[in-house]
């Protein structure tokens, strides 16, 4: 059994071999581990990341003899990897890319190189939106959701990403939060002049909210059909159907006055002829009964007295209302 005097002088004798084989690195090593990585720079900047990641190592492990070698690497990662990024991002691999230029970031805040720190935090949002269309466009719509939350975390004023949450909301059926998400997207818009976005978000709430008052009309639901239409109204619906629809309701509320507004709005737009446009006035005779206003009811169905309300009209001015 050796003596511990013994075990003492093997060790000793293995570090000696140890440094002799190259296991003790010099500034030397660090320099050509520098070297390598600079001439890789542009041929192949993974390999350069990893020589140059390799030259930090043993300068760290030098103390204050590597340090200027080490600073000297420390400035070329950033760039290294916001390069490498940029490569994944033009090859179209976006999630990939992604990942790079968080690395990217990472290392810009460790190093303090503000410009590549603030290019990759410009271009982040813009992958993660790209990534959310592509999720969003294959029916993955809790990732798509996923990418624009990390796009808007990026980009609190990101139009785009608020759009994209909106519209997956549309498909989902969840118009509550669709509405939440499209109006976020015209007040943003309207700041940055982003009339596209606006315009979009504007356009898919009033056309959804129309829907969901057909249906709702359909349905019988009449409180629910009222919102709907007001709200389609309030977005830029300033069709005929609108608002003969919600003179409908407001009829059917006795709500004289509000319907009396909606279908001359109606009348007003309306293109067609005596015929297309007896509905309305006959609608808006209604309206002149229940607030008590005879002549002007009398008037109104005249001009209702055409094509299918005729016959009904005739005798509202006939045998009802007996109008001069």
């Amino acid at each position: 059994m050796k003596s511990r005097k013994q075990v003492k002088i093997w060790i000793t004798i293995l570090f000696v071999v140890l440094s002799v084989s190259g296991y003790s690195q010099t500034k030397n090593d660090a320099i050509a581990a520098y070297n390598e990585g600079v001439q890789l720079l542009k041929s192949d900047p993974e390999a350069a990341l990893t020589a140059l990641n390799r030259c930090i190592e043993i300068c760290t492990s030098l103390g204050e003899e590597g340090d200027d070698t080490k600073v000297m690497a420390e400035i070329q990662i950033p760039k290294l990897q916001y390069s490498i990024a940029r490569t994944a991002m033009q090859a179209k691999e976006y999630e990939a890319a992604i990942e790079k230029f968080t690395l990217a970031i990472e290392s810009a805040e460790k190093y303090n190189d503000n410009q590549v720190k603030g290019s990759s935090l410009k271009l982040v949002p813009q992958l993660h939106y790209i990534v959310g269309n592509s999720y969003s466009k294959n029916k993955e719509f809790e990732k798509a959701l996923e990418n624009y939350e990390k796009a808007i975390e990026y980009n609190p004023v990101y139009t785009k990403a608020f759009l994209g949450k909106g519209l997956v909301y549309r498909e989902t059926g969840d118009l509550e939060n669709m509405k939440t998400a499209l109006d976020k997207t015209i007040e943003l818009g309207l700041n940055i002049n982003d009339t596209n976005s606006v315009e979009t978000a504007e356009q898919v709430i009033r056309i959804t909210y129309f829907n969901k008052a057909v249906k709702a009309i359909t349905e019988q639901s009449t409180d629910e059909a009222e919102e709907a239409l007001k709200t389609t109204i309030e977005y830029g619906n300033n069709s005929v159907d609108a608002y003969y629809q919600l003179a409908k309701i407001y009829n059917g509320k006795s709500n004289w006055s509000d319907a009396i507004e909606m279908i001359n709005k109606a009348i007003e737009i309306e293109a067609g002829d005596e015929t297309v446009k007896a509905k309305l006035f006959y609608e808006l005779a209604t309206s002149y009964v229940g607030q008590g206003e005879t002549d002007a009811a009398c008037e109104a169905f005249k001009k209702a007295a055409f094509g299918a309300y005729a016959e009904n009209a005739n005798y509202q001015i006939e045998h009802v209302l007996k109008c001069n």
